[in-house]
């Protein structure tokens, strides 16, 4: 049985640059966690690194078939998880690295 010892409510603003749209969305969390341990934004903090974690084993489920194997040996099948996981975490610093490179090159252009 599953109870639940706090709600916690929050709001959420999504600023779109390109239209300079505002959206406000109020969010609420249910958890067991407890007020002396976990302040309300140490919940919401973790609950946004499972989502990420979440969307993330989707992308790999949907662009590397991490859950389709090359083999019925378990050896081969645990490498083949590792390396589409090391892949995935690759592409994932590799991407981090571009945007990041793209957005300093965004903020000098507006500068000048």
């Amino acid at each position: 049985m599953l109870i639940f010892s706090r709600l916690i409510s929050s709001q959420y603003f999504l600023i779109k640059d390109l239209k300079h749209d505002i959206h406000c969305e109020n969010l609420i969390y249910f958890t067991n966690l407890s007020k002396e341990e976990f302040s309300a934004d140490e919940v919401i903090e973790l609950y946004s690194k499972r989502w990420d974690i979440e969307v993330s084993y989707k992308t790999m489920k949907t662009t590397q078939e991490i859950e389709r194997h090359i083999s019925l040996n378990g050896d081969v099948a645990r490498n083949d998880i590792y390396a589409k996981v090391l892949f995935h975490n690759i592409v994932g610093v590799l991407r981090k690295e571009i945007n990041h490179e793209l957005e300093k090159r965004q903020t000098e252009k507006n500068m000048s």
